[in-house]
Parts: structure tokens; C-alpha cells; sequence
């Protein structure tokens, strides 16, 4: 009887290794990820504004060695330009439109 009990005990010990050595079976875990995607549409304001000119023509003349205006022939203003601005000085011509 008493080598029937070392064989218990010893087939106890047995299983209890062979069990304990054994790996534990993975945890399988779902990783869900959301993923938002925002989208934002920028609306610029666009102007047209039309080709617009103006015109200028005028004479000039030497008079003693200076540039002077001698007459005007011709001054247009544009749809939204006013008649250019014309300035002789020093015999320097300048225009400027508006």
C-alpha cells in the first residue's frame, strides 16, 4: 500500500508540472480605431474688373532750349479712369492716371 501511495503521489506531482509548465493561451484583443476625417473647402471672392484706359496727346515745343506744352490735341478719360494729370517741369514729362 504504501508504494501505491508513492505512485500517487508521484503521478500528482507529474501532472501538476506538466500542467504548471504549460503556456497560457493568448488573450486575443481587438483594437478598433476610428479614424475621422474632416474636410474643409475654402470659397475665395473673386472681382472681375474690366480693362480700363485713358489718353493723353499733346504738342510740344522747344523754346529756348526748354520743353513746353503747346497744345492739348487730344485727353480722354476711361470708363472708371479719370483724364491722366500731366506735368512738365524741368523738362521732365509726368503722367498719372487715377
Amino acid at each position: 500500500m504504501k508504494n501505491n501511495l508513492k505512485q500517487i503521489v508521484y503521478l500528482s506531482f507529474l501532472v501538476l508540472i506538466l500542467f504548471s509548465c504549460s503556456s497560457p493561451k493568448p488573450v486575443l484583443s481587438e483594437e478598433k480605431t476610428k479614424k475621422i476625417t474632416i474636410k474643409e473647402t475654402v470659397h475665395d471672392t473673386i472681382f472681375k474688373i474690366e480693362q480700363d484706359s485713358s489718353s493723353f496727346k499733346a504738342i510740344l515745343e522747344c523754346q529756348n532750349g526748354t520743353i513746353v506744352l503747346k497744345y492739348v490735341t487730344q485727353a480722354e478719360p476711361g470708363r472708371i479712369l479719370k483724364s491722366p494729370r500731366v506735368r512738365l517741369e524741368n523738362n521732365k514729362l509726368s503722367v498719372d492716371c487715377e
